[in-house]
């Protein structure tokens, strides 16, 4: 930590300059000290910067299950967005997750118990159909669906075992997406 530290107070000290009157302080912007303004920038994912076509919608309590299909996905070469990749530390995470859903083409919505009660997901679901995007429900038990929006009016996905909900994401992604 103390790197870190030093770091910084090199970069506040890069923001005094000498007058005749005493010290007086530069706006930082103005200070061209290499990896500050890449640090700065670095606090909050543009939407230029993200190039997925799928969000994934989750709780957490199911993580196990979802990064495996996540990872299945990537290596097919969908691209994906998750927030336990997407989102690094000092990110400003509800900014990211409304760009990485406006990016996305398709929402994969991992229905289950816990995603049901999560308000997060809830909101990740509303801010998808305001947007207009393609939900696909992947059912991973038989709880009902919890949300404003009516998600039962789409085809859904019953999770039975990985390789074969793979095959159905694929299938359906394949109509939004080019999958190779």
């Amino acid at each position: 930590y103390i790197d870190i530290f030093e770091s910084f107070a090199g970069q506040a000290a890069a923001c005094k300059v000498r007058t005749e009157k005493g010290l007086k302080y530069r706006d930082p912007e103005e200070v061209q000290t290499e990896g500050i303004a890449e640090l700065l920038k670095g606090l909050t994912l543009r939407k230029e910067d993200m190039t997925h076509d799928v969000f994934i919608s989750y709780s957490r309590k199911d993580s196990n299950t979802v990064l495996d299909i996540y990872e299945a996905l990537e290596t097919k070469g969908i691209s994906c967005w998750i927030d336990k990749a997407g989102i690094s530390g000092g990110k400003q995470w509800k900014e990211v997750i409304d760009n990485a859903i406006s990016v996305a083409k398709v929402v994969l919505f991992f229905s289950s118990e816990e995603s049901n009660k999560s308000t997060n997901v809830l909101k990740e679901i509303n801010l998808a159909a305001d947007m207009n995007k393609s939900i696909i429900p992947i059912k991973l038990d038989d709880t009902p669906f919890r949300n404003r929006y009516d998600l039962s009016i789409y085809q859904h996905i019953e999770y039975q075992d990985i390789d074969q909900v793979l095959k159905e994401i694929t299938t359906s992604l394949s109509y939004y997406i080019e999958v190779r």
